[in-house]
């Protein structure tokens, strides 16, 4: 599973040495500069997510100014019950009706029709990937971080769970 993390192309070549110097040692153990994809003014890097941590990618998140950069890991939420409401923090957490009225997204609406939410070890999961089909940003993710697992370290599913 990879990483992605997505920089302006002018940051690499900038006179920011802050910046660079930064990004260099927290990414050169994660082999960041591997598989790096041009998109517009983009350059985007797919690293494997197994070489980077939550720490890691929080750290270059916080480097970012967010104006279209982003860094997202392919993660899950530990949830209570699909039934609770979405944390508020989400994207998604709320729906507007046609009439503008505003109302909480369980776990259960959250998730696409083509996404579940795992049982494990008599815990539940929801992927980061969940809502849009693609792995929310750490930015987004910022609400629950605490909630974060990775997928190497979900419990393993008894007979009843698969």
């Amino acid at each position: 599973m990879n990483a992605i993390i997505k920089l302006h192309r002018h940051r690499l070549i900038s006179s920011a040495a802050l910046y660079s110097d930064a990004i260099k040692s927290l990414t050169l153990e994660a082999e960041f500069f591997v598989r790096a994809k041009i998109e517009g003014d983009f350059r985007t890097y797919r690293p494997d997510a197994a070489f980077i941590s939550l720490q890691m990618a929080q750290g270059i998140d916080a480097l970012l100014d967010q104006d279209g950069e982003s860094v997202s890991l392919p993660l899950y939420i530990e949830i209570s019950n699909a039934d609770d409401y979405v944390d508020a923090s989400l994207p998604g957490a709320t729906s507007t009706d046609d009439e503008g009225a505003e109302t909480q997204t369980t776990w259960n609406d959250w998730t696409l029709d083509n996404h579940e939410i795992m049982t494990r070890g008599g815990r539940m999961f929801v992927g980061t990937n969940a809502h849009t089909g693609n792995d929310l940003t750490i930015n987004e993710l910022a609400g629950v971080i605490a909630s974060l697992v990775y997928p190497g370290d979900l419990p393993e599913a008894d007979e009843s769970e698969i």
